[in-house]
C-alpha cells in the first residue's frame, strides 16, 4: 500500500516565472505569488533583498554617475542618452530673460527664448528658472483691458477698438492657464497708457477719466489747445448741435476734424468765432 504525499505549506510555483528551480514562493498582498529567500539557491535566489544586494554591487557610485551624466535632461516620452548640455541654461540665456522680463507672459517667454536658443523651453521650466535667478516677471501689475478702459472713463468696446486699430499696444498675455490656441489677449502697464493719452488726447473726455493721474496728464498735454466735442463746443459757443452741424458743413469752422469717420472735434480756440456766429444768428432771427 503506498503512502499519500505530504501536502506542502508553500504555495505552489507560478506557470511563468524567471526564477531558476528550487525558488519558493509566498501569497502577496494582492493575490500574486512573490518570491521568498530560498537558502539553498545560495546567489541563484530571485527574492527582493538578493536582487537588491547584486543590483548594489552592479551598480558602483562611479557607473552610477557615468549613466546619470549620459541621460542628463531625458525628456518624458524619450528613451536613450542625449547631451548633457541639451538643456543647461546659459549666461547668455539667463541675460537674454532677464531683459525679455516684463514684456510678456512665462508663454510668450518661452517662445522667444526657444526662438533665438533653437531650445524648446516651457512655461514651467521659466517660471523656475526665474524662481531661481531670484528675479520677477513684473515688477508692477499691469492693467487688464477693462481695468485700463474703466481708468480712462471709456467702454471697454472702444478701448478693445482702439487696441485693434494700433492706437494703444499692450503686452500679450494668455489667458485660461495660456495653453489653449488663439486665447491671447494684451495687459497695459501704466507707461504705456501714458503714451497713448500723449499722442492722442482728443481721444478721451478729461471729466471722466478716474484715475488722477492719467487726468491730469490729459490736462497738461491739452492746455491752450483741448479739443471739445460737439455737444461741449454747441453748449459753450450758445447754439444748438443741430445748428453747429450746419457751420461745419458749411465750412465756417475749418478747424473742425472727425476721429474715426464720425466724432466731431472743435478746438477750443475756435469758440470766440462760434460765439460770433451765434451771435450774429440771433440779430438775424430778431
Amino acid at each position: 500500500m503506498t503512502a499519500a504525499p505530504v501536502a506542502s505549506n508553500l504555495p505552489r510555483r507560478p506557470r511563468k516565472s524567471h526564477c531558476p528551480e528550487g525558488q519558493e514562493f509566498i501569497m502577496g498582498r494582492r493575490g500574486k505569488l512573490v518570491p521568498i529567500h530560498t537558502p539553498r539557491l545560495g546567489t541563484d535566489c530571485r527574492c527582493g533583498p538578493c536582487r537588491g544586494a547584486r543590483i548594489r554591487l552592479l551598480w558602483t557610485p562611479e557607473k552610477r554617475a557615468a549613466r546619470s551624466a549620459a541621460y542628463v535632461g531625458v525628456a518624458r516620452g524619450r528613451t536613450g542618452p542625449r547631451r548633457a548640455t541639451a538643456n543647461v541654461w546659459t549666461p547668455s540665456q539667463d541675460a537674454a530673460l532677464a531683459a525679455l522680463l516684463g514684456q510678456g507672459d512665462t508663454a510668450w517667454l518661452a517662445e522667444q527664448l526657444s526662438e533665438q536658443f533653437s531650445v524648446r523651453r516651457s512655461t514651467t521650466a521659466i517660471r523656475q528658472r526665474i524662481k531661481r535667478l531670484g528675479l520677477s516677471r513684473l515688477t508692477v501689475r499691469p492693467l487688464s483691458q477693462l481695468e485700463a478702459s474703466r481708468a480712462l472713463g471709456v467702454s471697454e468696446e472702444l478701448f478693445s477698438r482702439w487696441r485693434h486699430d494700433g492706437l494703444i499696444a499692450g503686452i500679450p498675455w494668455h489667458l485660461g492657464g495660456g495653453q489653449r490656441k488663439g486665447n491671447v489677449s494684451q495687459v497695459f502697464t501704466r507707461a504705456q497708457v501714458e503714451s497713448f493719452l500723449r499722442a492722442h488726447p482728443d481721444r478721451v473726455h478729461p471729466e471722466r477719466i478716474r484715475d488722477r493721474g492719467f487726468r491730469a496728464l490729459v490736462y497738461a498735454v491739452t492746455r491752450g489747445r483741448r479739443a471739445l466735442t460737439r455737444p461741449e463746443a454747441a453748449r459753450l459757443s450758445g447754439m444748438s448741435a443741430h445748428m453747429l452741424d450746419y457751420w461745419i458743413k458749411q465750412g465756417q469752422v475749418p478747424d473742425a476734424y472727425q476721429i474715426d469717420g464720425r466724432f466731431w472735434r472743435i478746438p477750443a480756440a475756435d469758440l470766440p468765432a462760434l460765439r460770433a456766429l451765434a451771435g450774429r444768428r440771433r440779430e438775424v432771427a430778431v
